[in-house]
């Protein structure tokens, strides 16, 4: 194995590890604000990661991931995980034009995706006759969510090492 594929696979098993420490964070009873919706920061993180480095986070790893928690947070199997994989790759489809654009551009393209996604969640579950949350939830989950792209990006950036490649850096900034 030659020394690019296996930072590939490092990053592939670093993003599987913090995906892995986020479930176990959401699952400890820490009583969090009943007033503030809380964010998907795995979403998120998987957004940022997808749209600076598309080749560390392939479709079976995101399924993978988003179907454990699915089973594990007791949702509609399949449901998000199909979504998160379509808001996915409208991020990856952007991230080689969008890496020569103001960071702004980028973090409202990932909203577009978070609410794109949670839209679409909803007709879905609208549709089967499931229990969607009101409307004050769903759009205090979008803001929350759409809220924590740029400290997801800090993160990958300053904690992982995750950069764009030098191709896709002619911008400048801190985040690429």
């Amino acid at each position: 194995m030659d020394r690019g594929s296996q930072r590939v696979w490092f990053y592939r098993g670093l993003y599987v590890l913090a995906a892995l420490a986020l479930i176990f964070a959401r699952l400890l009873p820490l009583g969090g604000s009943q007033f503030l919706a809380s964010p998907d920061i795995l979403f998120v993180l998987t957004l940022a990661w997808v749209s600076r480095r598309p080749d560390h986070v392939p479709i079976p790893l995101i399924a993978a991931v988003t179907l454990f928690t699915d089973f594990l947070f007791m949702r509609p199997p399949g449901l998000w995980s199909a979504i998160m994989i379509v808001a996915c790759e409208f991020m990856r489809s952007r991230a080689g034009r969008a890496a020569g654009l103001p960071f702004l551009v980028e973090w409202m393209f990932a909203a577009a995706a978070v609410a794109g996604a949670a839209a679409l969640e909803r007709l879905v579950m609208l549709a089967a006759g499931l229990p969607v949350p009101g409307i004050g939830d769903f759009t205090g989950f979008v803001a929350a969510t759409s809220l924590a792209y740029p400290i997801a990006v800090a993160i990958i950036w300053a904690v992982f090492g995750v950069r764009r490649t030098a191709a896709e850096t002619s911008y400048g900034g801190d985040f690429r």
